[in-house]
């Protein structure tokens, strides 16, 4: 790329992140445009400036007796340019690209009984977000639906809306159960569903990740997940500020939630499936987990904590070649740690994964679709 076009492009970043500065509402202030020399590539960071320039800002806060909540938006543009991300080399002018977005982030909690009980007695947070990529309607919500000739998949449509779309990206409510049943348990323990994040260890086993905008090669942008999965958990304290549990539930995927979905016919194609082709009731793939996390010490300067976990998932429909064409029963095992001295820390996650996937016998026969044209004459 020549000069002139290079600082242009650069000038184009900066000025549509200048809108930031005027209002942003949080501490993700501002954005610097960044070159990677070895692929060529312009990265859009993040920085932050000193607090006497752009002071880092609270939520608003309210206090109604017995209740608190806090009140805060987050408003965050960001500019990208990428030349050479895909195969890494010259040899393809095409590979080029360009695009502005934003992230809007609205969120609203309260808390009940900090003042009465001393501790949190219930809680419920919500989040909603508003994001999309400037020029491009089918970032906002882009939804697909199969499409069948007679017992034969073809392939999929895809549709969008165009008019920005608001959804929950968390939204979870959360009580005591030794105060909701009136239970005299000696230390605290909580019930909460919703959607939420929930990860094990690091999250080489299970991250909090499940509707997560796609990213490039050389870009990073925090706050990535676009909506957390649906679940519920159960947590509390074993041993006072020692030893802590957690067990989660998450529906991933349910794919008998309606008549449409179990009279589907999805295994037309499986052996001994002709007469029987409909998926049938059960179909849902969901996580069971549990986790212990044991703090033998902790200092101001010093911190040592320990955390075994294990995982189940049930999926009872994957894609190999054809839809539901598999499916697979996945157990881990693993423990994870966090060190930490002064300014040096040391971390660590291993996992073991027990189970496999089932791939069923499938006829490989599909219909091709021919657009013929007639060469009669005319």
């Amino acid at each position: 790329m020549d000069t002139p076009k290079f600082f242009s492009i650069i000038f184009l970043c900066f000025a549509i992140n200048i809108l930031g500065f005027i209002v942003r509402a949080d501490d993700e202030l501002c954005n610097e445009v960044v070159h990677a020399t070895s692929i060529k590539t312009c990265v859009v960071k993040d920085i932050v400036y000193p607090e006497e320039i752009f002071p880092e800002k609270e939520p608003i806060r309210f206090d109604l007796g017995n209740v608190t909540g806090r009140f805060q938006v987050k408003y965050k543009p960001e500019s990208f340019f990428g030349e050479n991300i895909h195969r890494l080399n010259k040899s393809f002018d095409a590979d080029r690209i360009f695009f502005s977005r934003h992230t809007l982030d609205t969120n609203f909690n309260l808390r009940y009984g900090e003042q009465y009980y001393d501790h949190i007695a219930a809680e419920c947070f919500v989040s909603f977000r508003i994001k999309a990529v400037w020029g491009n309607p089918g970032s906002v919500l882009t939804t697909n639906e199969t499409i069948k000739i007679l017992d034969t998949v073809t392939g999929k449509h895809f549709h969008f809306v165009r008019l920005e779309v608001a959804r929950f990206r968390e939204i979870w409510f959360s009580f005591n159960i030794n105060d909701a049943l009136h239970i005299g348990f000696g230390n605290q323990h909580y019930f909460t569903v919703g959607t939420f994040p929930f990860e094990l260890g690091r999250g080489i086993a299970l991250g909090n990740a499940f509707a997560v905008n796609p990213g490039f090669l050389g870009f990073f942008s925090d706050n990535t997940v676009d909506q957390y999965a649906p679940g519920f958990k159960f947590s509390g304290e074993i041993v006072q500020n020692k030893l802590t549990y957690d067990i989660y539930g998450s529906i991933l995927e349910n794919l008998s939630d309606s008549f449409k979905d179990t009279t589907a016919k999805v295994y037309g194609q499986e052996f001994g499936r002709q007469s029987t082709p409909q998926r049938g009731f059960g179909r849902v793939d969901y996580i069971v987990a549990g986790r212990l996390r044991w703090i033998p010490y902790d200092d101001k300067d010093k911190h040592v904590s320990f955390e075994p976990y294990t995982l189940y998932n049930h999926a009872p429909e994957q894609k190999v070649e054809f839809i539901a064409d598999a499916g697979s029963n996945l157990g881990t095992f693993g423990i994870a740690g966090e060190f930490r001295y002064g300014n040096f820390e040391f971390g660590f996650d291993t996992a073991f994964n027990r189970g496999g996937q089932e791939v069923r016998g499938w006829d490989r026969n599909i219909l091709q679709l021919e657009n013929r044209v007639d060469t009669g004459n005319k």
